[in-house]
Order: C-alpha cells, then sequence, then structure tokens
C-alpha cells in the first residue's frame, strides 16, 4: 500500500495583507495620516498624523483580538442606525425593541 502525503495550505482564510498588517489596520493607520498631512503638508503633521493613525490602528486590532472579527458588525449594528449601515430584508432594525402581535 502507497502512503500519499497531501498538503493541507493553512493561510486559505487568511485576511487581505497590506505589507505588514492586515489591510483594515493599514487603513486605520494610513487614513489619519493622510487627513492630518492633507490639511497641512508639514513634517508636524506627519508625526502627528502618524501618532493618531498608530493609536487607531492599535485600538482597532486590540477590538478585534477582543471580540472576533464580527464585533465591530455588531456594535454598529445595535448602536447606531440600522439602514445607515446595513440593508437586511428579514432582520429587524436595532431601534424595535418591542413588537406587537
Amino acid at each position: 500500500m502507497s502512503e500519499e502525503s497531501h498538503i493541507i495550505p493553512k493561510h486559505l482564510d487568511d485576511p487581505p495583507m497590506y505589507l505588514m498588517w492586515d489591510a483594515d489596520e493599514a487603513y486605520a493607520f494610513l487614513g489619519p495620516v493622510f487627513l492630518v498631512v492633507a490639511f497641512s503638508p508639514s513634517l508636524m503633521n506627519f508625526l502627528l498624523g502618524g501618532i493618531l493613525g498608530f493609536f487607531s490602528m492599535r485600538t482597532l486590532a486590540r477590538i478585534k483580538s477582543a471580540g472576533g472579527k464580527q464585533l465591530i458588525r455588531h456594535a454598529l449594528y445595535w448602536y447606531t442606525p440600522t439602514d445607515a449601515w446595513f440593508k437586511f430584508r428579514r432582520t429587524p432594525s436595532s431601534d424595535v425593541r418591542e413588537f406587537v402581535g
């Protein structure tokens, strides 16, 4: 009987990456940097944007590690107007707390 070896990749479900970060964490870092530099391009503003971007990236990474990937989506559903983010056919709006009938 011949023994066959099968290789199963371990990174099929990995999120998209940008350099060494997940794509959403990279956007959380680069967004404040570009936003601050767009208003007034100087070295001081670039450093300020970098600091703000670093803290927003770390905050997003901690939120994701604490509650899984869907924690931010769940928070958006429960604490903001649902129609702004999601379009559901069967799920009621998050502001409906009591049902009649």
